[in-house]
C-alpha cells in the first residue's frame, strides 16, 4: 500500500501554529496566576511594614516575606523565559522543516504487513517496522504515529493526503495493534 503525500506548506504552518497559539495561553494563563501569587505576597509584606509603626519587631515579617514575594517573583520570570524560549525555539524548528521540505520533489510512505517505508524524492529515508509500534494519536487534522524510537515517530496533516489513503493507513495501524493485543492463546492459525 502507498500513502503519497502533498506538501501544503500553508496548512501545515497554520496547524503548527495553532498548537503553538494554545501553548501561549496555556503560559499566559500560568503566569497571570503567578502574579496573582505575587501579588499576595507583596500585599502580606506592606501589611508587616505597616505593623512596624505600632511595634518595630514587625520588620522581621516584613523583611521575610519581602524576600519571599521577591523571590516568587524572579521565579516566576525565570519560568516565563524558559517557556517563551522553548516556544520561540519550536517555532524556528518548524519553519526549517518548513523550508527543508520546500526542496523535496515527492514524499511517500509505503507498508505491507511488516514495515513501513519513508521515501523523499524517491530515495529510502526511513523504514519502520510494525513491531515497534506503540500507539496512535489522532484527530480531525492530523494523525501522530508513535514508535519505540522516536525519530521513527510519523506525523502527518490530513489536508496533505487522500482521504481514503489515510483511512486506509489508518486501518492498517489499528489491525497491527488489535493483532499485538489479543492473546496468543485466542489467535486462530489459517
Amino acid at each position: 500500500m502507498e500513502l503519497k503525500i502533498t506538501f501544503k506548506e500553508n496548512e501545515i504552518r497554520d496547524l503548527y501554529y495553532e498548537t503553538f497559539d494554545h501553548e501561549e495561553h496555556k503560559v499566559d494563563e500560568e503566569l497571570k496566576e503567578r502574579k496573582n501569587g505575587s501579588l499576595i505576597l507583596g500585599g502580606i509584606a506592606l501589611f508587616f511594614f505597616i505593623l512596624t509603626y505600632f511595634h518595630g519587631d514587625w520588620i522581621y515579617y516584613a523583611l521575610f516575606f519581602s524576600m519571599i514575594a521577591i523571590l516568587f517573583t524572579a521565579w516566576s520570570w525565570v519560568i516565563r523565559q524558559k517557556s517563551y524560549s522553548k516556544i520561540y525555539d519550536e517555532m524556528t524548528a518548524v519553519d526549517k522543516f518548513l523550508v527543508r521540505y520546500r526542496t523535496i520533489e515527492s514524499m511517500k510512505y509505503t507498508y505491507d504487513k511488516e514495515r513501513i517505508q519513508y521515501y523523499e524524492s524517491g530515495q529510502l529515508a526511513a523504514e519502520m517496522e510494525w513491531s515497534n509500534l506503540i500507539g496512535i494519536v489522532k484527530n480531525e487534522k492530523w494523525i501522530y504515529v508513535r514508535f519505540k524510537n522516536i525519530e521513527h515517530n510519523i506525523w502527518i496533516a490530513r489536508a496533505t493526503v487522500e482521504e481514503q489513503d489515510i483511512l486506509l493507513f489508518e486501518q492498517a495501524i489499528e489491525e497491527t495493534i488489535a493483532f499485538r493485543s489479543t492473546p496468543p492463546d485466542t489467535l486462530q492459525v489459517t
